[in-house]
């Protein structure tokens, strides 16, 4: 969430006096303007135009920005560009209502209507294409919906090259049954080819069961206002009863718009699918599709594909990401920024860092003329024009980079210890020792260990879809409300005590789960720098504090069905099932944390349950270690439960040995540093203290290895304490590492 508070505007004098009056357009009134509100702002029928001043930007350095933008483009230079900050119309260019096709930006309206089906649980991201599209099943069954978005399903049309001669040659004619053979295994290689892209708008028709256009105009481009008489989407014509629009946007059956109309597109991708309090598309999936999905690993699966992805690819979205030679997309633009790119230089770039959406359309029939390199110094320098950090139009930026630096020491280990893997087993080799070369095989991998460890420690009952919770009474504490609950955890209505904590102030918010012995420690009734519900509801997140319960043993202590630990996690799962069911609170934003005995308990909550954001293990012990007689995971209530024989409470010796699940673990070699990897790349924070020092990072560069092949940095952190008890210092960088992720 965007943090604008209020901001005195200031009278700003545009000149713009070395740029042809037939190119530009600058709002240069009122003098006063109202101030920004809390809420994003959208524009309603017309765009808002206000000056660059009002939002933060030197009119200045923002020209010379724009100027170096027209010398470095093609014929039609900056006629056709459209900068929006805030939500304002901030800069245009003569011609931003000229409307024409953008080419390969159309990859991104075809993916959008992919994550629309998602949300609506018609398919997922793996969904094979045959069952959608039955004559595909023989020579592409493999083939998901993942590979056509992240070009590499390795799918061609009969005779088609990836781009040169589509305006004339056989890929004219899409939709040839699929029984040329596949250039690669589909997951293993990247390709840019575009028939594979209008066979995924194909697939995506058939489980829309309408023309895509149709459901894109319903779905986003009549709720964000966007002028029917500024775009189309072209189309091949009727294919097996249902017109089919073009997918990737060559064979002049692309996307047609405006730059004025693109710029709402963008907006509502800046504010991750949410427009005007309406939510769209899910945040999930903007964030998805805005994250590099394609590892810089990748190899190229063709030779005539000569547009590389690797790296800073997403969901047919450029992402700002790191490519093979070690280097970002655009070195010197804000790391969150993402961009559609077509032909001609056709471009939208998102910019969530600054609040920004930029469009630049043409027509200049030189599909390389503005270079990564040359949008680079162009956003560097927009980078520059950013004038007042005291505003808070510009202090959003560095609200967004505050925290980072607080916390960027945390996420890299000494330097001794980077790279050190330790004696643990890499979760990039599958069991059998294959490795993980693709990011299907990670997916496959990740299954793997998930659907190993559940079967160590016994698979969980189904979750519940949605568990009741039952309010027994509440009480107004500062600025927050404190509910006293009974939360379905488990099937016959199996509950644990627990509270809620909601703050004042617009909702939705995002959550925490806090876990611990029991509930009344973490809303602030016992001991020092344990009061983490409390800190947080303080800080405007929503938190559910629970205890063990009646969650420990599954269904009793006598008969335990799955591991005391395991069963922790299924309980936490249905808690945050619960919340997820409350309108107070935004489903896509819920950490969960605990400390001690419930740092435990929310690392195996969080690694087996991935619908949670993000987490934070307080001192848990994150691996196995006898020397350690605090990490206890041969406990009986822990991983060392046997319904036969419980031994005595210690560190395992020849009197009193392993038991349980805990046994077959360490016997068969396996450690918690599998349970890490399965978190990427969702981000999580070990606090240590005692029982995690510096040591384990041994053990986290492994997830970071994870992150790293999944093409994302600054997952895993670590910070460390002298002693086993939370204080005023690590309790802040926990604090700061959910504001960071969650809001």
């Amino acid at each position: 969430m965007r943090k604008i508070s209020t901001l005195t505007w200031v009278l700003a004098l545009a000149a713009f006096s070395d740029l042809s009056h037939a190119e530009i357009s600058i709002k240069t009134g009122p003098a006063v303007i109202p101030c920004f509100t809390t809420a994003p702002v959208f524009p309603a029928a017309a765009w808002d135009e206000v000056t660059p001043e009002s939002q933060g930007i030197d009119s200045e350095k923002l020209k010379l920005a724009v100027e170096y933008l027209k010398n470095n483009s093609g014929r039609d230079g900056v006629n056709e560009l459209a900068i929006i900050r805030n939500g304002y119309l901030i800069w245009k260019g003569s011609d931003i209502d000229k409307v024409h096709g953008v080419w390969s930006l159309t990859k991104s309206f075809t993916s959008t209507v992919l994550g629309l089906l998602i949300d609506d649980g018609k398919c997922t991201l793996d969904s094979p294409a045959k069952d959608y599209l039955p004559g595909m099943a023989e020579t592409y069954p493999e083939v998901t919906l993942r590979h056509f978005a992240t070009m590499t399903s390795g799918y061609r049309a009969e005779g088609d090259e990836p781009r040169g001669s589509y305006l004339h040659g056989p890929s004219s004619t899409p939709f040839i049954p699929a029984k040329t053979p596949l250039f690669t295994p589909p997951g293993s290689k990247y390709a840019y080819w575009d028939s594979a892209m209008n066979q995924f708008a194909n697939v995506l028709t058939r489980i829309a069961g309408e023309k895509i256009e149709e459901l894109f105009k319903r779905r986003i481009a009549d709720p964000i206002g966007m002028n029917p008489a500024q775009w189309d989407w072209g189309e091949f014509g009727e294919v097996d009863g249902i017109v089919v629009n073009g997918g990737s946007g060559n064979n002049n059956k692309h996307m047609l718009i405006s730059a004025r109309e693109l710029a709402r597109f963008g907006l509502l991708f800046l504010n991750e699918g949410n427009w005007n309090g309406r939510q769209l598309i899910s945040r999930t999936w903007i964030k998805t599709a805005a994250a590099a999905q394609v590892p810089a690993s990748t190899p190229l699966g063709h030779p005539e594909s000569n547009i590389d992805g690797r790296g800073m690819y997403g969901l047919n979205w450029w992402v700002n990401g790191i490519k093979a030679d070690g280097k970002r997309k655009w070195p010197d633009a804000p790391v969150g920024a993402y961009s559609a790119s077509g032909y001609n230089n056709n471009d939208l770039f998102v910019i969530p860092e600054w609040n920004m959406v930029i469009v630049r359309l043409g027509l200049d029939e030189s599909d390389f003329s503005i270079t990564d390199a040359i949008y680079n110094q162009f956003l560097d320098k927009i980078g520059q024009a950013i004038a007042d950090k005291s505003t808070s139009a510009a202090k959003m930026e560095i609200d967004r980079k505050e925290i980072p630096q607080k916390l960027a020491s945390f996420f890299n280990p000494p330097p001794e210890l980077a790279n050190d893997f330790g004696n643990y087993k890499s979760p990039l080799k599958f069991y059998d020792g294959t490795p993980v070369r693709t990011p299907a095989d990670w997916r496959k991998r990740r299954e793997e260990i998930m659907n190993r460890w559940h079967m160590l420690m016994n698979p969980w009952p189904p979750l519940l879809d949605n568990p009741t919770i039952e309010y027994l009474g509440k009480e107004r504490r500062e600025n927050f409300v404190q509910h006293k609950v009974k939360v379905e955890i488990a099937p016959d209505h199996r509950t644990i005590d627990g509270y809620i904590l909601i703050p004042d102030g617009p909702l939705p918010l995002p959550a925490v789960i806090v876990v611990y012995y029991e509930p009344e420690t973490a809303i602030g009734l016992n001991k020092e720098y344990r009061d983490f519900a409390y800190q947080l509801a303080k800080r405007g997140f929503i938190t559910l504090s629970i205890g063990m319960g009646a969650s420990l043993y599954y269904p009793s202590k006598e008969n335990a069905q799955l591991q005391p630990l395991s069963a922790l996690a299924y309980a936490a799962a249905n808690g945050y099932n619960a919340l997820a069911h409350l309108d107070s609170v935004d489903s896509e934003r819920i950490g969960i944390m605990g400390h001690s005995y419930g740092g435990k308990w929310a690392m195996f909550a969080s690694c087996l349950y991935e619908k949670f954001a993000c987490a934070a293990w307080s001192d848990g012990g994150v691996v196995f270690d006898e020397s350690r007689p605090n990490v206890n995971y041969w406990e009986p209530w822990y991983l060392g439960y046997n319904s036969e024989f419980t031994r005595k409470p210690g560190v395992p010796n020849a009197e009193n040995p392993r038991t349980g699940a805990y046994k077959q673990m360490i016997a068969e070699g396996y450690d918690l540093h599998e349970l890490h990897a399965l978190m990427a790349p969702r981000p999580f924070l070990v606090s240590g203290g005692s029982e995690d020092q510096p040591e384990r990072w041994k053990a986290l560069n492994h997830a970071i290895a994870v992150n790293h092949f999944l093409g994302y940095e600054n997952r895993t952190a670590m910070t460390n304490r002298e002693g086993h008890a939370p204080t005023a210092e690590s309790n802040e960088q926990l604090y700061l590492f959910f504001e960071h992720f969650l809001k």
